[in-house]
C-alpha cells in the first residue's frame, strides 16, 4: 500500500511537472538558505561550548564608573590567582594570559605572530588536545612553547616537531631560541584564543618567560586577560565580595574606587554587549529574523500551491469514491504525498548546502558550521520540519475534500472554496510585508554601512599603508628606530612616514584620566590614549584647532594634545581656549601642558559615540609598534615595492606584512558589512521566493478561470481589461501588505540604528522604493502570465472543462 501512495504521488508530480517544480524548488531554495543562515548562526552560538567543563568557566571583565577609563575585558595582573589562592573552596582554577605579537623565526623564514604569555594551566583547564607531545608539563618551563598545527605546517611543513626550536625575538631586540615542547589540534573558535575577535594567537609560551619580553602581572598591571573555572554549585555572586576585597587591599585607591570586577559565564560572553570586539549578539539576531522570514514564506508558498492544486483532483476523488476507495485511504494518500513532497525538497536543500556552503562562507568572509559536529539529536529537527508541514500542508486536501460526496466531486463543486480564499491571501499577504520589510531592511542597513566607510572620518586614510615593526622599547632602540623612519623618507613615492603605538583601527594603549589644574582628580576626565610622534598628522592629515602638534626637533615630556571633544569634556566649549593650559593626570607629579588641540577623529568605530582623546609624544615614553606610511599617489605598487626593499636592508629579519589603512576601517565594521551581504541575499530569496509563488498562483487562477475569461471575450472584454481582472485580485493584498510592512520596517529598523552613535537621517525613501520595485515587478509577472490567456481563441476556453 505504502508502494501504491509513492507512486501516485510521483505520478501527480510528473503529471503537473510546471507546478511541481515551482513547489519543490522553491521549498528547496528556502529551506537551503535557512540552512546557511542557520550554519552562520549556530556557528557563533556553539563559540566556547566545547570547553572543557563550559558552564564553569567565566571571564573576569572590569567595569570602571567613566568610560574610557580602562579596558572592560581585561582586570589586574594577579587577581585570578589570588582567588584560587585565597578562595580554594570556590575556584577550581585560573588562566591568565598577556597577549603580544613579535617576530618569530626558523633560519631566514620569519613572520610576525600573535603569542600568549600565560599560565601552565591553558591546555589542561580547557581540555585543549595535543596532536604531539604532552599535555602535563609542557608549558611549566621557561623557554618553552606550544604551537597550533598551522604554525607547525608554516615554519617546518609538518605538524610532529616536538623538540625542534624557534627563534623569538623579546622587545629589546634579543632573540632566544625556544623549545617546541608540544602541538596543539586545530580548535574551534573560543575567547580563550581568540579573546577581541581579531587574528587567533598562534604560539603559547609559559608566564615563566615575563621577564625576558620585559612584562609583569603585578597589581599596578590592569591588561591581562584573566579567567576562572568554578567549583560546580558556585555562582558568581559568591566571589562578589572576595573580588571587591582583593581590589580594595592591593589596588591604589583612586584606580580601585573607579573600578568594579564581574566574572561573567564563557558561554554567554560571545554574543553579549560586554564583547564589543566579537560579533554582536543583535547581529545573531537580525539573521535569525531573516532566516525566520525567508523559511516562513517559503512555507505559506509551499501552503498556497498545495491548496491552489488540491481543487483540479476532485473528479479523481469522486471517481475513486465511486470505485469503493475509502475515505481513510484518500486522507493517507493527500498526507503521505504531501509528507513526500517535503522530504524530497528536504533532501535537495542539503545537497544544494553542501554545493553552496563554501562560495557561501567566501561571500560572508566567515565559516559555517559543519552539522556533522552537532549533537546527534539535531537530526531530529529535520524530520519533524518535514513531517509537521508535510501534515499541515496536506491537511486541507486530506480532511476537506476527502469529505466532499461523490457526486459533487464528479461535477467539481467546492464550496468552501471562498474561505479557502481569504486564508490564502492572509498568506500571500504576510509574504509581501515579509519582503517589503527585506528590502527596507537591505537599503537602509547598507546606507548605514557606506554612511560608515564614505564619512569624513576627520582623517584621510586613502594612499596610508601601515606596517608592524620589531618593537626594542628601550631609548637606543627609539633613536635606532627613528633613523629607519627617516630612511623610508627618502623612497620615492613616500611623502611622510610616522612612528606611533596606535594606528587609527580602535586599539589604543588604555584609558588615562585628566583634569584641569586647578581642579582636584574627582573631577578628572575618562580619555582613551594614544602614544605617537610628530608625524602623525601629516600622514593622517588631521588639522589642528589651536597651537602645534609635536615637534620632531624638540620633544617635551611635559607637553600634550587633546582633541576637540577632551577640550570641551574639561570645560572648554570653545575647544581654542584649552590651548596653553595645564592640566594633570591623577598619580603623576607631573604638570603637563596642552601644546595644541587636534579637531576630532575617529579613531575606532563609529558605533560609539567619540571619545575624549589624549596624544603623548613617544619620546616621553618609548614603546612603539607600527610605521604609517603617506604614498604621494600614482605607481602604488611601485612604491610599494621601494618600501619592501628598503625595509629588507633597514630591518633584517623582520617581515614586511603591511595593510592599507582603507581595509583596517573596514575591517572595524566586519560584522555589520557581513550582516548587509546577508540582507541583500535574503532580500533576493524572499523576491524570487514571493515572485515564483505569484506566478504559481496566478497560472492555476488562469487554469481555473478558463471558461469565465473565455465567457467574458465573447461577451467583449479586451486583453487589457481581463489582465486589469488579475491585477485587482492582488492589489487589495498589496494593500494591505504595504499598511503592515511600514509601521513593522520603520520601527524594526528604527531600533537596529538606534544601536550606533552615529547613523544616518531616517526618511521615507528606502520604503517608497520597496513598494515601487515590488508592485512593479509583481504587476508585470501578472501581466505576462494572463497576457497570453487573454489572447487566447474563446471558442478554445469555452471548450475547456
Amino acid at each position: 500500500m505504502f508502494r501504491n501512495y509513492i507512486s501516485i504521488a510521483w505520478r501527480n508530480m510528473i503529471r503537473g511537472k510546471y507546478y511541481s517544480l515551482l513547489s519543490i524548488g522553491g521549498l528547496a531554495i528556502g529551506i537551503c538558505f535557512t540552512l546557511l543562515i542557520g550554519g552562520f548562526v549556530l556557528h557563533e552560538v556553539f563559540v566556547n561550548k566545547d570547553l572543557k567543563n563550559a558552564d564553569q568557566q567565566y571571564i573576569l571583565l572590569s567595569q570602571w564608573k567613566k568610560d574610557n577609563q580602562g579596558l572592560a575585558i581585561t582586570s589586574f595582573g594577579p587577581l585570578a590567582k589570588e582567588l584560587k589562592d585565597r578562595y580554594p573552596g570556590l575556584v577550581a582554577g585560573y588562566y591568565r594570559f598577556d597577549g603580544i605579537s613579535t617576530i618569530v623565526s626558523r633560519g631566514t623564514k620569519g613572520f610576525r605572530e600573535s603569542i600568549q604569555i600565560g599560565d601552565s594551566s591553558f591546555l589542561n583547564m580547557y581540555g585543549f588536545q595535543l596532536l604531539h607531545g604532552n599535555s602535563n608539563g609542557a608549558l611549566d618551563d621557561p623557554y618553552t612553547v606550544v604551537l597550533l598545527e598551522d604554525v607547525a605546517q608554516k615554519y617546518f611543513g609538518k605538524t610532529d616537531v616536538v623538540g625542534q626550536v624557534l627563534s623569538i625575538e623579546n622587545f629589546a631586540g634579543a632573540k632566544h631560541d625556544f623549545k617546541i615542547t608540544g602541538v596543539l589540534q586545530r580548535t574551534g573558535k573560543n575567547s580563550i584564543m581568540n579573546l577581541t575577535g581579531e587574528e587567533k594567537s598562534g604560539l603559547y609560551i609559559s608566564d615563566k618567560n615575563l621577564t625576558y619580553f620585559g612584562r609583569n602581572m603585578d597589581w599596578a598591571n590592569r591588561w591581562i586577560a584573566s579567567y576562572v573555572a568554578l567549583k560546580q554549585g558556585v555562582q558568581p555572586a559568591d566571589l562578589a565580595g572576595p573580588l571587591k576585597e582583593l581590589i580594595k587591599n592591593n589596588v591604589a585607591p583612586d584606580i580601585s574606587d573607579q573600578v568594579t570586577a564581574k566574572l561573567v559565564p564563557l558561554t554567554e560572553y560571545y554574543l553579549s554587549d560586554t564583547n564589543k570586539s566579537g560579533t554582536n549578539g543583535k547581529i545573531i539576531m537580525a539573521l535569525t529574523l531573516i532566516a525566520v522570514f525567508i523559511l516562513a514564506m517559503t512555507i505559506i508558498n509551499f501552503l498556497n500551491m498545495t491548496i491552489a492544486r488540491s481543487g483540479p483532483r476532485l473528479k479523481e476523488i469522486g471517481v475513486r469514491k465511486v470505485m469503493g476507495g475509502q475515505k481513510r485511504e484518500i486522507i493517507v494518500q493527500f498526507l503521505m504525498e504531501s509528507v513526500f513532497i517535503v522530504l524530497l525538497s528536504t533532501i535537495i536543500a542539503f545537497l544544494l548546502y553542501g554545493l553552496v556552503k563554501a562560495p557561501f562562507s567566501r561571500y560572508l568572509g566567515y565559516d559555517l558550521i559543519s552539522f556533522t559536529a552537532l549533537p546527534g539529536y539535531y537530526v531530529l529537527f529535520p524530520v519533524l520540519f518535514v513531517l509537521l508541514l508535510g501534515l499541515m500542508a496536506g491537511l486541507y486536501p486530506a480532511f476537506v475534500l476527502s469529505a466532499i460526496k461523490s457526486t459533487d466531486a464528479l461535477k467539481k463543486r467546492l464550496p468552501v472554496a471562498k474561505g479557502k480564499h481569504y486564508f490564502r491571501n492572509a498568506l500571500i499577504s504576510f509574504q509581501f510585508t515579509a519582503s517589503m520589510i527585506a528590502f527596507v531592511a537591505a537599503i537602509i542597513i547598507s546606507k548605514q554601512i557606506n554612511y560608515f566607510l564614505g564619512n569624513d572620518l576627520g582623517y584621510k586614510i586613502d594612499h596610508v599603508v601601515t606596517a608592524q615593526v620589531p618593537r626594542d622599547w628601550t631609548p637606543a632602540g627609539l633613536i635606532k628606530m627613528e633613523a629607519v623612519r627617516q630612511q623610508f623618507e627618502t623612497v620615492a613615492g613616500v611623502s611622510d612616514v610616522s612612528l606611533s603605538y596606535e594606528i587609527p583601527n580602535g586599539n589604543n594603549s588604555g584609558g588615562v584620566a585628566i583634569y584641569k589644574m586647578q581642579q582636584d582628580s574627582t573631577q578628572a576626565v575618562a580619555a582613551e590614549l594614544l602614544q605617537l610622534d610628530a608625524h602623525f598628522t601629516k600622514v593622517y592629515q588631521i588639522p589642528m584647532i589651536a597651537g602645534q602638534f609635536f615637534d620632531a626637533n624638540h620633544p617635551e615630556g611635559s607637553a600634550l594634545v587633546i582633541n576637540a571633544t577632551a577640550a570641551k569634556a574639561l570645560g572648554w566649549q570653545d575647544p581654542s581656549k584649552a590651548y596653553g593650559k595645564q592640566v594633570r593626570l591623577p598619580g603623576s607629579p607631573v604638570i603637563f601642558t596642552v601644546k595644541g588641540v587636534l579637531a576630532d577623529f575617529h579613531f575606532g568605530s563609529m558605533a560609539s559615540k567619540m571619545p575624549p582623546l589624549v596624544m603623548m609624544d613617544i619620546h616621553g615614553t618609548p614603546i612603539y609598534r607600527y610605521l604609517s606610511f603617506r604614498l604621494s599617489g600614482g605607481h602604488l605598487a611601485n612604491t610599494i615595492d621601494a618600501i619592501q626593499s628598503k625595509w629588507d636592508k633597514l630591518l633584517p629579519g623582520a617581515p614586511f606584512e603591511f595593510n592599507f589603512m582603507d581595509e583596517t576601517v573596514k575591517n572595524l565594521y566586519q560584522s555589520e558589512i557581513r550582516l548587509k551581504k546577508a540582507t541583500y541575499l535574503g532580500t533576493f530569496i524572499a523576491m524570487v521566493i514571493l515572485l515564483t509563488g505569484i506566478i504559481g498562483l496566478v497560472a492555476l487562477s488562469i487554469q481555473h478561470r478558463t471558461k469565465e475569461i473565455g465567457v467574458r471575450k465573447v461577451l467583449g472584454a479586451t486583453p487589457r481589461q481581463i489582465i486589469y481582472l488579475f491585477l485587482k485580485d492582488f492589489s487589495g493584498i498589496f494593500l494591505v501588505a504595504m499598511l503592515t510592512a511600514c509601521p513593522l520596517g520603520y520601527i524594526l529598523m528604527r531600533g537596529w540604528l538606534n544601536g550606533y552613535a552615529y547613523q544616518i537621517q531616517f526618511s521615507p525613501w528606502p520604503f517608497v522604493m520597496a513598494i515601487v520595485i515590488l508592485s512593479a515587478l509583481t504587476a508585470l509577472l501578472i501581466s505576462l502570465k494572463t497576457a497570453g490567456a487573454a489572447r487566447n481563441n474563446p471558442v478554445d476556453s469555452l471548450r475547456a472543462e
